[in-house]
């Protein structure tokens, strides 16, 4: 890019389609920067944050972006019209289309950082701010009734059992998602427990 500004090449630069680009971004095997950040920081960017985000751009941006625009065309206008598309639509929370922003967001910002493309569209694009719901909290009677009905679920063959383990693993340990997902079964030590507990 450096040697076409400065005359050192005739060869026109060319820029790549936009759409391609992002899901290019997001490929978990095939992204550069993904690659570069993992062999950085060890498993700083998952497989699962990369097909979340992979998603959340194939669903919810790219059938309102105009498919031939090339990365230079990107404004923030076209980024706009489509948080705003989202917002009026009603269809998914503020907290999803922050994503959809995220989605969008990372793949410039590298863009602009690499030179590949002069200005960032992203620059004075604005999250939304989050909805504020008072989600609760399951009681313990709600919680042994969902657990009930997965493993009813998960024995007569209805649902995968790896559902029903995972969701009496997280509701009796407090383990999140990443930690069950990364969990072996060497790690997994069976004991007798001849303690009684109170309510």
């Amino acid at each position: 890019m450096r040697a076409y500004e400065e005359g050192l090449t005739k060869k026109e630069m060319k820029s790549p389609n936009f759409v391609e680009y992002v899901l290019n971004f997001w490929d978990f095997d095939n992204s550069s920067y993904v690659k570069l950040k993992n062999k950085t920081k060890k498993g700083s960017i998952g497989r699962d944050y990369c097909l979340n985000m992979f998603g959340t751009f194939k669903r919810n941006f790219m059938p309102r972006i105009n498919p031939s625009l090339k990365l230079s065309e990107i404004t923030q206008n076209d980024i706009e019209t489509v948080i705003v598309s989202l917002i009026d639509e009603g269809k998914i929370s503020a907290a999803t289309i922050n994503n959809v922003i995220l989605s969008v967001q990372k793949p410039l910002n590298e863009a602009f950082a690499r030179g590949i493309i002069k200005a960032n569209p992203m620059q004075n694009v604005k999250m939304l701010q989050r909805d504020q719901k008072n989600r609760g909290i399951p009681t313990k009677s709600e919680v042994e009734a969902v657990i009930e009905y997965l493993r009813k679920e998960g024995f007569a063959g209805r649902i995968s059992m790896k559902i029903y383990l995972a969701v009496a693993l997280a509701a009796t340990t407090g383990m999140r998602q990443g930690e069950i997902r990364a969990l072996r079964k060497e790690a997994i030590e069976f004991v007798e427990n001849n303690v009684e507990y109170e309510d």
